[in-house]
């Protein structure tokens, strides 16, 4: 069976429902996090510049209650000591007389005003012995007049300015960090539940192989886990299941196969009288070859069976796979030209792997009389023993004929299938079926593909078994 490829593992993590979940959260997060720092930043503003006004306010009531209390000089000393002891122009003073000339302050004389108003530099008002990079700042004012007089005071609005510029580093450093490591999370928690998706493919593959003895191994109450749990139950009762088909099957084939065996032993004698009824000979010789179809048809069941179920012990050595294609060759090429068909041996010396001769042998025979059975006269059918690049034997036995469509590959591996165009010719539906548990058997991939090289408008049939190399696999394990 060929299986869809599986994503490379950064891939498979890059597509993994969790890391798109996580991913989606931070998101969500993010925006959360840029709307409050929004909202802050605007509190922020609003709540210093409030202050900042209030504070403009009181000074400037300071400066009136001074006015009033103490006299003008009082006030353009007590302003002028302000502007020389602080030269930074954080604060703003200015001290205008009735008759509209300045007393004391470090700005020039804006447009009079009351109440608050924010005075920009090189605008509204310019500032006195500046330095060139505060000459453009703004500041929080507040104007009041005591009779025919107005004072002005003010804060610089930089501070607001700088506290934002803070605010805003703050929330860029922390979402940047937050960000970095709920992305470190998201992909830890993505890597390992692709670890645990991924082991639970693999047994589902190896279900899809017909392996179904392997079960998950994830424990948790969590949603894969739930799965991984509901996997090994949904196993194990199919496991169940095709086991007492298997057993049923077997007992079928082992139950008929004596009295069959018998009937043909009875039949036999039959065919040598000379007393026969006319054709009556012919029907007993038909009786035989069916009742002999059965008896290969329940050994091959039985014989699969065997191998399947671990009875039958391969004797494991180290043999010449293309000395054993040679052998079977040169016993079946006799029978292909009597048939009409052309059998071909190509090797590329001596394929040393660790198998069953007799095995082996009846497996390779299978698929060569396969090909005898289901290509029309003349065929050619050609026997390959080469080297992989990756170290691997490969046997293949591929001929010009209909072929198998794609779509039933993986059912002509498996017992009593019988495609639509063979169910007229002789045949069980088990060849394939003994040959795939043979391979099992010896740790072999079996595929089986289109034939590139029929060239006859047919897409012919090429049946490719992988051998492991001698040490890299131990067969029947």
């Amino acid at each position: 069976m060929t299986l869809p490829p599986r994503p490379a593992p950064f891939e498979a993590i890059r597509r993994s429902s969790a890391l798109r979940l996580a991913m989606r959260l931070t998101v969500v997060f993010t925006c959360a996090i840029l709307l409050a720092g929004a909202v802050s930043f605007a509190v922020l503003t609003e709540e210093l510049r409030g202050r900042l006004a209030d504070q403009a306010r009181q000074l400037a009531e300071g400066l009136a209650q001074s006015l009033r209390q103490d006299g003008p000089d009082a006030l353009s000393r007590r302003i002028g000591g302000y502007t020389a002891a602080v030269d930074d122009h954080y604060s703003l003073y200015l001290f205008v007389g009735p008759d509209g000339q300045e007393r004391a302050g470090n700005m020039s004389p804006p447009t009079p005003f009351t109440g608050p108003k924010i005075l920009r530099g090189g605008h509204d008002m310019k500032l006195l012995s500046a330095e060139p990079d505060e000459r453009d700042h703004s500041f929080a004012a507040y104007g009041i007049k005591v009779g025919k007089s107005w004072i002005v005071a003010g804060r610089d609005t930089v501070w607001i300015d700088d506290s934002r510029e803070v605010l805003v580093q703050s929330i860029g450093w922390g979402l940047g960090t937050a960000l970095l490591l709920s992305i470190g999370v998201a992909a830890l928690l993505a890597r390992r539940s692709e670890e645990r998706i991924g082991r639970i493919n693999a047994v589902l593959d190896a279900a899809a192989e017909g392996d179904l003895s392997r079960r998950t191994l994830d424990a948790g109450d969590d949603d894969i886990g739930r799965i991984a749990s509901s996997l090994n139950v949904t196993l194990d009762k199919l496991e169940l299941s095709i086991e007492g088909l298997r057993q049923v099957s077997n007992d079928v084939a082992h139950d008929l196969r004596t009295p069959l065996t018998r009937l043909r032993n009875r039949l036999e004698p039959l065919l040598r009288r000379d007393d026969l009824p006319s054709g009556a000979a012919q029907e007993i010789a038909r009786a035989v070859s069916e009742t002999e179809t059965l008896v290969r048809a329940f050994n091959a069941v039985l014989r699969i069976a065997q191998l399947e179920g671990g009875s039958a012990r391969p004797e494991i050595q180290k043999l010449d796979l293309a000395a054993l294609a040679a052998d079977v060759f040169e016993m079946l090429e006799p029978v292909a030209e009597e048939a009409g068909h052309q059998l071909g041996l190509e090797t590329d010396g001596p394929a040393p792997i660790l198998g069953d001769r007799d095995m082996l042998a009846q497996a390779l025979t299978n698929l060569i009389e396969n090909a005898f059975r289901y290509c029309s006269a003349p065929a050619r059918i050609v026997v390959r023993i080469a080297d992989a690049a990756t170290g691997e034997i490969l046997l293949s036995v591929c001929d010009d004929g209909p072929g198998i469509a794609a779509a039933d590959r993986a059912r002509a591996l498996q017992r009593f299938v019988r495609l639509d165009r063979a169910r007229e010719g002789e045949g069980s539906g088990l060849g394939l079926s003994l040959v795939a548990a043979v391979m099992r058997l010896h740790g072999a991939r079996l595929d089986l593909t289109d034939n590139p090289g029929a060239g006859n408008g047919r897409p012919g049939l090429c049946v490719r078994a992988r051998f492991p190399a001698p040490g890299s696999a131990r067969p029947g394990a």
